[in-house]
């Protein structure tokens, strides 16, 4: 098994933090009515592009991942 670089925790720990982030940015809009009946919003965005980043980023750092955890993500399994 190949190790995780410094680099690669480094960025999944600031990508990470930021999909957080904009989750409870998500969580605090519609708590706030602050979003419409449509998908495409500025938290939305936000939410959703950083899981995107988070997803690439895991499966391109993929071969860290302990064999037993099996692929970064479940949607990600197919990409195998």
């Amino acid at each position: 098994m190949r190790h995780a670089s410094t680099r690669f925790n480094w960025a999944m720990a600031v990508l990470s933090t930021v999909l957080v982030g904009g989750f409870y940015l998500d969580l605090w809009a519609h708590a706030h009515g602050r979003t419409d009946n449509t998908f495409f919003t500025p938290w939305h965005a936000v939410l959703y592009s950083m899981l995107a980043a988070v997803g690439t980023a895991a499966r391109r750092g993929g071969a860290a991942c302990p064999p037993a955890m099996g692929s970064p993500s479940p949607a990600l399994r197919s990409l195998r």
